[in-house]
């Protein structure tokens, strides 16, 4: 059928009018509020206002559960939307009818349907009849997707989930309905969908439980008992030890706990004290850790059997305590969700009744053996009445150090009481001195150490005590050789002058002296006095502590000879102590240099003691790297001069770790100490590794690996030796150690003793003079070189690779 002039113009004049028509403003009334489902959506202005306008001459009609005005809202709608997972259908009924042009444009839009496919995109559907503005023809269409719906997260609030101002776009199957007048991909009105929104139920976690079985009556000779964990908490990660950057779990602990022991609460150390103990986590299983296991809920079970005795406990009484099992969070941390305790007993042991001894004919009744103590004994000497001025050398002698606790050998140290008492891991920071008994040096359970204690380093008032502990790995879980024993500190009965910058016992003109005094009230006016022509430095005020300081640089022309410094307060002399001032050197000659006059002593059969560094040695023997260490340090040669306070040595052997199924290969090898001066040293090594974690490839020798502050030094029987020698890394050494650790950083602590023997000519290694001047260059200098060279080639090389990967 042929369209006629009249339809022609018509359809002009629609097409026309229905692209200005966005400026034409429909009837509007307030949208209805909505009740389960609604669905409100204005279908498109544009077009609503150009059927009600003046143009069209037509209306919109609504029929079922829709409003009477643009936007439309259908209500009463069926849902299946699951907001949470933006997937789901809602649909509705009721239509939507526009006419125009005395019924030659008729369209019917019913049965709107919103399709969530994914999170961000649906469909709208609708069912149609159309009439064909052509041949008035009606055409019924069923599900056809109008326009596609970008989405965004819906707004969740009192029980319903809306989906506001959605975009939508005319789809292709969407043309026809509109006759044609708009082409696919024109933006249609947005739609706002509400749906009935349920919260999805949270699973509530279980608390944690800790049952013990038996708990009661136990055998006091030894008693078996099984300790259960249930749904622990594993959220807080370890920040040491084998659950570092993991689940750090709690440790299991037996003994007794105060009415206020929990850590979180603010509880002190103190407050616990424990004779077993384990570590339940999920990083291993090998004693004294026990492996936990996950439940699907991200908590976690674990299982301890482990055999306990009354005496062993009740060697850790503490006053008013309670004998329990108890948790606490591991590996650094504090859990108080996982700090829980269950009381136990033992049974009570019916006294043996005593026979009435008889008498025997012998006049002298024969002893009872004394049994010797299974548990580990210390004995420390001198314990009472520590001058806090001066230095002191601690003996500590200890028998019973045996088992398997000892197997890496036994710590020995010394701190505030208030440190520590037996609970947890032992600290790793806050110990005054400290030693490291070697398994070589515990004889039959047996071992004499000493520790020397820094003038200075112990205040009045204060509480201390030795301690020892199992070593290594070991100090973090087994406490079976601990032990603690009370060192008292007096109170200065006089004041002490102390004297630095001496030499020898002297002090050249132009050098600086400093004088130090202790034992003075606070608030005492004390002046400084050099005899014999009287010469004041100064007057300070002592501080809190009782202790003052000077400093005084000796005038070039100041009497050589014995002079004495003296402290007063109020004029009254309260301290003094005598030095000696020297003539300066005198410039080197400028003829021809004599002879050399300079003589060191060689040094054959050094011994040197360095664990390189404790954490790095628990890495690599811990589950994570699962690896292994081999070798030692062997005996060391070269020259040392006590006249210059200088010399080197050099040791033989190497130190081999792998791990990480040998991913990581590093190889520590021929240490020389480099000392140079009375209170510094250098350490030279030479390191070979794989490259681990993007570092490079490192084989370099001569490596100055690190830097040594020396304690006094120690003379006897013909040897020097420096004990417990501080060592920080230095930036070759930590370039050289793979990237493990910074600059700065410290190192175990190193121990050496050189034997000295016959003379020998100085060297650059024994006479600082020589290093610096003659045209020899200084040694320090040469190792210093070959590191970074062979350290800068190493990075080099790793640029290289990095610029041809990218």
């Amino acid at each position: 059928m042929s369209r006629s002039p009249v339809h022609r113009l018509l359809a002009s004049v629609i097409t026309g009018a229905l692209v200005m028509a966005g400026a034409v403003v429909g009837i509007a009334a307030p949208a209805q509020a909505a009740e389960a489902s609604t669905l409100s959506w204005g279908v498109k202005q544009s077009f609503v206002s150009y059927v009600g306008g003046p143009i069209g001459g037509g209306s919109v009609v609504t029929s079922g559960s829709v409003s009477d005005s643009s936007p439309f809202v259908w209500s009463d709608g069926s849902s299946t939307v699951d907001a949470d997972a933006q997937s789901g259908e809602a649909a509705f009924t009721g239509s939507v009818q526009f006419t125009a042009h005395s019924g030659v444009l008729d369209v019917t839009l019913s049965n709107p349907r919103v399709s969530i496919e994914t999170e961000s995109a649906g469909v709208l559907y609708v069912d149609a009849v159309t009439r064909d503005m052509s041949s008035g023809e009606y055409t019924t269409s069923t599900g056809v997707g109008i326009a596609t719906l970008a989405l965004s997260a819906p707004a969740i609030a009192d029980g319903t989930a809306t989906y506001a101002d959605v975009a939508a776009t005319l789809t292709d199957a969407g043309v026809p309905l509109f006759a044609g007048f708009y082409t696919a991909g024109t933006a249609l009105d947005p739609l706002t969908l509400t749906v009935p929104y349920l919260a999805p139920e949270t699973p509530e976690v279980p608390e944690p439980s800790l049952t013990v079985s038996p708990a009661e009556s136990l055998d006091p000779s030894g008693a078996t008992v099984t300790i259960t964990g249930s749904n622990y908490n594993t959220d807080a990660l370890g920040l040491y030890g084998p659950t570092a950057g993991q689940s750090a779990g709690v440790y299991v602990q037996i003994g007794w706990i105060a009415d206020n022991w929990r850590a979180s609460d603010g509880a002190p150390a103190s407050s616990r004290a424990s004779a077993y103990t384990a570590w339940a986590q999920g990083a291993s299983s090998d004693a004294p850790y026990v492996k936990w296991s996950l439940n699907d809920d991200g908590t976690a079970n674990f299982t301890w059997n482990v055999t306990i005795d009354e005496d062993t406990l009740a060697a850790k009484q503490i006053d008013g305590g309670t004998l329990a099992v108890f948790t606490i969070g591991a590996g650094g941390v504090v859990q108080a969700v996982n700090e829980l305790a269950e009381p136990i007993s033992f049974a009570a042991v019916s006294p043996e009744p005593t026979p009435e001894p008889t008498p025997e004919p012998t006049t002298e009744p024969t002893p009872e053996p004394t049994p010797e103590p299974s548990a580990p004994q210390v004995e420390v000497s001198p314990t009472t009445n520590l001058d806090p001025a001066l230095a002191h050398t601690l003996t500590v002698t200890g028998t019973n150090f045996s088992g398997a606790g000892a197997a890496n050998g036994a710590y020995v140290l010394l701190g505030e009481t208030s440190l520590w008492n037996g609970t947890g891991a032992l600290p790793t920071e806050g110990w005054i001195v400290q030693a490291w008994v070697q398994p070589a040096q515990i004889v039959d359970g047996e071992f004499t150490t000493t520790l020397t204690v820094p003038a200075g380093s112990l205040d009045a008032g204060v509480d201390y005590q030795v301690v020892t502990s199992a070593a290594h790995r070991l100090s973090i879980t087994d406490r079976s050789l601990d032990t603690f024993t009370p060192v008292t500190v007096a109170q200065q009965s006089a004041p002490v002058v102390s004297i630095g910058g001496l030499t020898s016992g002297n002090i050249e003109r132009g050098g600086t002296l400093t004088v130090g005094g202790s034992g003075f009230t606070p608030g005492d006016r004390v002046t400084a006095v050099v005899h014999s022509d009287p010469v004041t430095i100064g007057t300070v005020v002592a501080g809190d502590t009782g202790r003052v300081s000077f400093s005084w640089t000796v005038p070039a022309d100041f009497e050589v000879g014995t002079h004495t410094i003296e402290l007063s307060v109020d004029g009254d002399v309260v301290a003094s102590a005598q030095f000696s001032i020297t003539a300066s050197a005198a410039p080197a000659a400028v003829e021809a240099p004599a002879a050399p006059t300079c003589l060191a002593q060689s040094v054959s059969g050094a011994t040197l003691q360095w664990g390189v560094k404790q954490s790095f040695v628990s890495y690599i023997n811990g589950p994570i790297a699962n690896g292994s260490i081999s070798g030692g340090w062997g005996g060391g040669s070269g020259a040392y001069s006590t006249e210059n306070d200088r010399g080197r040595v050099s040791f033989a052997g190497s130190i081999h770790y792998t791990g990480h199924d040998g991913l990581l290969d590093l190889t520590i090898s021929n240490p020389r100490i480099q000392v140079t001066s009375a209170s510094s040293a250098s350490l030279i090594v030479n390191v070979q590794s794989k490259g681990f974690n993007g570092s490079p490839d490192v084989n370099a020798s001569s490596v100055v690996f690190a830097t040594l502050s020396l304690p006094a030094a120690a003379q006897s029987g013909g040897s020097i030796s420096w004990s417990s020698a501080s060592a920080t890394l230095t930036a070759a050494g930590a370039e050289a150690f793979a990237g493990f650790y910074n600059a700065g950083d410290a190192l175990d602590s190193v121990s050496f003793t050189f034997p000295l023997g016959a003379d020998v000519p100085c060297d650059a290694s024994t006479d600082a003079t020589l290093a610096a001047t003659g045209g020899t260059m200084p040694v320090d200098a040469l190792w210093i070189g070959a590191s970074l060279l062979l350290l800068g080639a190493g990075a080099l090389v790793l640029r290289r690779r990095r610029m041809q990967s990218a």
